[in-house]
Parts: structure tokens; sequence; C-alpha cells
């Protein structure tokens, strides 16, 4: 799993992307802006999502860069699910770990707790996190009829043990955050929130 500082990262730089769409690549600095972190600070971070392919950069000879966003950082954005998916190489429809070669002791472990039912605590951290995203969402938007299935949706999916379908609901909120949210610090903050429950939902270390 990626840590919470990558993924704001990949977030300002989506959100500062889409505020000028003509621009293929957005400037460090307005990525230090928005995240108020420095570039001493901000650098290694960016190198480190380079080489994990989410990330391009142009380095200049000051301390700045140009950055975008690679189709696979994208989808940390936009598809958390499907992003996940692609990396761990682990959630499946049948919703256990698929674990290719030799079983260690962790792969066994994750298997096991994946195949039993969803935990009380694990469904009420879903139900709580999906709340606390909502609530970040404009007030006509987090009380419509959509907002409000996906809710019952959830619950139903949960109880039923059906990780895959829980956390493709959870996945979802990025998209709608992304069409309704004008802050850049609600796509900043819900962007690691989103990652969390599915790793949660599939004990993913």
């Amino acid at each position: 799993m990626i840590d919470d500082k990558y993924l704001k990262i990949l977030a300002a730089i989506y959100y500062l992307s889409r505020q000028n769409p003509t621009m293929r690549q957005v400037h460090s600095n307005q990525v230090e802006a928005l995240l108020g972190v420095s570039y001493q600070d901000l650098e290694p971070t960016l190198r480190y999502l380079v080489g994990r392919d989410l990330l391009t950069a142009t380095w200049g000879r000051t301390f700045a860069a140009l950055v975008a966003l690679t189709a696979e950082g994208t989808d940390y954005v936009e598809n958390p699910l499907d992003a996940l998916h692609t990396v761990e190489k682990s959630l499946t429809q049948t919703n256990t770990i698929n674990v290719g070669g030799n079983l260690n002791v962790i792969d066994s472990k994750i298997v096991q707790m994946n195949a039993g039912a969803i935990s009380e605590s694990d469904a009420n951290i879903t139900r709580d996190s999906f709340d606390t995203i909502v609530g970040q969402l404009p007030p006509d938007v987090a009380a419509s009829q959509d907002i409000q299935k996906n809710r019952d949706s959830l619950n139903a999916k949960l109880q039923a043990g059906d990780r895959l379908g829980a956390a493709g609901i959870i996945s979802g909120l990025a998209k709608v955050v992304i069409t309704v949210a004008k802050d850049a610090a609600v796509l900043i903050q819900t962007i690691p929130i989103i990652h969390h429950v599915i790793q949660r939902l599939f004990n993913l270390p």
C-alpha cells in the first residue's frame, strides 16, 4: 500500500492539472503551496512517485520540477480500487487473496482473513468512512437519492461479506468527489480515506 503523503501529492497534482487542462504539466511550486510543504520535503517524494511510474517529472536547474500524473497515477485518484487491484495483484472477484507462486506466512494469513465474514469493526469503519466522505460533499449532493442508495447498498454488501462490492462503492466515491468538490482540500483529504478503507476490507498490510 502507498503512504498517505504520496496519495496527497497525487491528489494535489490531479486537482491542479484540472484547473488548467491545457497545461500538460504542473509546476512543483504549485504543489508546495497547495500542500504547505517545502521543496526539500517534496522532492524526495516526487522522485519516489516517478520511480513507481505514478508520476513523470522534468527537473529544472533550480529547486523546481514540472510534474504530471501517469495513467496509473491518475487511477489512484479516479479509480482507487482498480489501481490497488493492479498494484497489489491480490483482489479478486471471489473476495479472496490470489497469491501466485509459493505461499508464505503473511500470504496465508491474508487468505484466511479474507475467506471469513467482514468483522463488525471493519464494517463500522467502512460505514463511518463513507459518512465522513459524504459529509464533505455539498449538502444537496450528500442528501441525494443516489448517495442514499449507495449507503443502503454498502450496508447490504457488508452484511453479505461482499468485500469487493463494498470496496467498489467506497472507490466510486472518488468520482463523486472529483465531480462536485470545488475545494482542493476535500480531494486531498478523501483519497487517503478511500484507500485506507479498501486496505482494511481486504486486510492488506
